[in-house]
């Protein structure tokens, strides 16, 4: 028992060393890179961070990124399809273990959106341009029961939007405009109800 207890104290120390150790070798810069490129790939769009991003893994994994952008595809009059001042969000450590992605929660300050649809029909919430590489990264599994997903299990935390604005864009119309939203989304963890609460500002009009 006391040899077992020696070996469990050693694993902690290691990991608590690494959770302090891993953000001195994975740099802000390498940290925004990643994102592009993971969000160039899903999405086919540019990504921009033009801010600060930081990463801490303890006691929890926690990610931090500042001036956001996502462009928008060729063809739109909006500058960009979506701009983030701020975005907090993190996992708890000890699920990943089990295959467990436990989200803590999603905080976004200062975001825009713009919807927009051109003269030609298009539209910018369409991400089919967004393909894998190959045909073969697109596949899904023939074996009958498969899960592609790594993951058990997901649940995401309180999702809060703050002091944000949805504008939507429409060719040869008057655009709509969506202002002032902060609201909460609770109850994304597939177990509980889901509840929006919040407010925001239409046509001068508050509404809850």
């Amino acid at each position: 028992m006391k040899k077992l207890l020696k070996i469990l104290a050693a694993i902690v120390v290691v990991l608590i060393i690494a959770a302090i150790a891993l953000p001195m070798f994975i740099s802000a810069e390498y940290l925004k890179s990643q994102m592009v490129a993971q969000v160039k790939t899903a999405t086919g769009r540019d990504l921009t961070i033009g801010g600060k991003a930081s990463l801490s893994v303890f006691p929890n994994i926690a990610v931090s990124v500042e001036d956001v952008t996502l462009g928008n595809p060729v063809g739109f009059s909006s500058k960009y399809f979506a701009h983030v001042d701020k975005l907090k969000t993190g996992a708890a450590l000890g699920p990943l273990l089990k295959k467990q992605l436990q989200i803590s929660g999603i905080t976004v300050e200062g975001a825009v959106l713009n919807i927009e649809t051109n003269a030609a029909g298009a539209k910018n919430t369409d991400f089919s341009n967004g393909k894998p590489a190959t045909p073969e990264a697109a596949e899904m599994p023939k074996a009958a029961g498969e899960n592609p997903s790594p993951l058990k299990q997901l649940a995401i935390g309180d999702v809060t939007l703050k002091n944000s604005s949805i504008t939507m864009i429409t060719a040869g119309q008057k655009p709509m405009a969506v202002s002032e939203i902060n609201l909460t989304i609770s109850g994304a963890d597939g177990a509980s109800p889901l509840k929006i609460d919040g407010n925001a500002k239409y046509q001068g009009e508050t509404v809850k």
